[in-house]
């Protein structure tokens, strides 16, 4: 059977479309981006990013591998494809990311095959932010912080007269954290302290906003909770 120059070509290209297909998989192209220790907020923007150049983005919860100190980016041993790779690379830049570890590796709970990827950022907490606290020192006002490990998120109940204020907090290895919600953003200082109480000294958690967008708070508005034994 006679076979023209053009269909000769043809074949030889679908030759090779195959080859790769067998080797890096053809059936989907995702980036798996890991939420495990990252705020909400910092995730729904990387998302939006990478969206936006034309990624598929498909959001998990997975540790990384190891404790990471800038993003980590896992492919397949067998994905070349350097303008794919780099243009995740330039949305991690463009969210304020310098730097990022490309590496390869396949284990069971990270296995990446084709053009799918892993896609870890660092943890956005270093230490541990109480679960509640109420207000120490603020301008006689009582209010009630409560905070979500688990989500990251954080609600505020400022009493009857105010709507509940709801947002996400992050918090570095010094104490230093932010309370952010979608119109303002409050900077605090959490610190461990000794308290004296009518069982004897105690150790508590103090949490002083620091400075704020808006006067949501009066000035240096404290938060505290008081532990009865050994604090986590």
């Amino acid at each position: 059977m006679y076979m023209s120059r053009n269909s000769l070509a043809i074949l030889k290209k679908m030759g090779q479309t195959l080859w790769l297909c067998l080797l890096c998989g053809c059936s989907s192209q995702q980036v798996f981006l890991s939420r495990a220790q990252v705020i909400p907020a910092k995730i729904d923007a990387l998302q939006q990013q990478l969206q936006q150049q034309g990624y598929d983005v498909t959001v998990i919860n997975v540790a990384p591998p190891y404790k990471l100190t800038q993003p980590l980016l896992i492919k397949s041993p067998l994905l070349f494809d350097d303008a794919y790779i780099n243009g995740i690379v330039r949305a991690l830049q463009q969210q304020g990311y310098a730097t990022v570890d490309v590496i390869s590796m396949q284990t069971a709970q990270h296995f990446y095959n084709g053009y799918n990827v892993g896609l870890y950022l660092p943890s956005s907490f270093s230490i541990n932010m109480p679960v509640v606290m109420q207000t120490d020192n603020c301008a006689g006002q009582y209010m009630v912080l409560q905070t979500d490990a688990d989500t990251h998120s954080f609600t505020l109940d400022r009493g009857d007269e105010y709507p509940l204020l709801k947002g996400d907090y992050s918090l570095n290895a010094q104490g230093n954290g932010t309370l952010s919600t979608q119109n303002t953003q409050m900077l605090f200082k959490l610190v461990r302290v000794p308290v004296s109480t009518w069982a004897g000294e105690r150790q508590a958690d103090k949490l002083t906003v620091t400075a704020q967008t808006s006067s949501l708070l009066p000035e240096h508005c404290s938060f505290i909770t008081i532990y009865d034994g050994s604090p986590p």
